[in-house]
């Protein structure tokens, strides 16, 4: 990913982060940004975009402001439907989905989703023009247990089980 995806990315996480029901806890957000980075990046480069989530995560939860939270969910709609229009044009199509995917990972490793979150997941998928059915079956695949999926014919499951029995 180039520097404006990372860039955006960053937002992404910070305005998801920014909009869970209950005070998160910081530590766990930073540290889930951090292995996201660290997987993909240089050590360098790992902490200079691990600043820029720091950085934006306290202009978008506006330390002290607790009582705007409406108000601040309205104003981080509108931030995502714009960085996800910024970045539409650079991405290919993986890359799309790459995006979106890792939202949706960052929204269930950090909190329980709550509806301005699958609002914002969305909004994101809308932007990017990820077909409906393809949503579904991404969010599905990220956010349930094998059983519990609705679309188990969508899935290609590699291991060592002679039939599906044995999964």
């Amino acid at each position: 990913m180039n520097e404006s995806v990372l860039s955006a990315l960053m937002q992404l996480f910070a305005i998801v982060a920014s909009m869970a029901d209950e005070e998160i806890d910081a530590v766990s957000s930073k540290q889930i940004v951090r292995l996201y980075l660290q997987s993909r990046l240089s050590s360098e480069l790992s902490e200079k975009y691990l600043q820029l989530y720091d950085d934006y995560l306290k202009q978008f939860t506006g330390a002290g402001q607790s009582g705007k939270r409406r108000k601040r969910i309205s104003a981080s709609s509108v931030k995502v439907l714009k960085i996800a229009e910024k970045i539409n044009s650079t991405l290919i199509g993986l890359e799309k989905f790459v995006v979106l995917f890792r939202v949706i990972e960052f929204v269930k490793e950090n909190t329980k989703i709550n509806e301005q979150e699958l609002d914002l997941i969305t909004t994101l998928a809308d932007t990017f023009d990820i077909v409906r059915a393809e949503f579904q079956n991404i969010f599905n695949f990220i956010l349930e247990k094998y059983e519990e999926m609705p679309a188990k014919e969508n899935l290609i499951i590699v291991n060592n089980h002679k039939t599906p029995d044995d999964f």
